[in-house]
C-alpha cells in the first residue's frame, strides 16, 4: 500500500481531533434511533433492515461545526434518499422536494 498523501494525513488527523469533542452516537443511542423511527426512512418511509448496508445515520445538518454527531442531529436515512437524493442538501429543502412543496435543483 502507498504512502499517505499530506492531505490524506491531515484528514485523518482532523477526523480523530473530532472524534475526541465530538463522538460519534453510541450503540444505545442508535438503538434508540432505530427504534424511535420504527426502522424506516425518516424520508421517504421506506422500510430497513439492521443487517444490510441500505441503512445510513443521515446528519440532519452536515456543515454543523458543534455537536455534528450528536444524536439530535442524525435520522435513519435509506442509501437512496441520503447516498443518491440528499447528499449535501439542507435537509428540510431536501423534504420539500420529497414532498412536492418545491422542484428539485437544476
Amino acid at each position: 500500500m502507498p504512502a499517505p498523501t499530506i492531505s490524506q494525513a491531515k484528514n485523518t488527523i482532523g477526523r480523530a481531533l473530532r472524534g475526541l469533542v465530538d463522538r460519534s452516537p453510541s450503540g444505545t443511542e442508535i438503538a434508540r434511533l432505530w427504534r424511535h423511527f420504527e426502522s424506516e426512512c425518516a424520508y421517504c418511509g421506506k422500510p430497513l433492515n439492521k443487517d444490510d448496508r441500505k441503512a445510513h445515520l443521515d446528519h440532519l445538518d452536515a456543515n454543523l461545526v458543534v455537536n455534528r454527531n450528536h444524536i439530535s442531529n442524525r435520522v435513519l436515512a435509506c442509501n437512496i434518499c441520503n447516498g443518491d437524493e440528499k447528499r449535501e442538501t439542507d435537509w428540510q429543502k431536501f423534504l420539500a422536494v420529497k414532498c412536492g412543496r418545491m422542484k428539485p435543483p437544476t
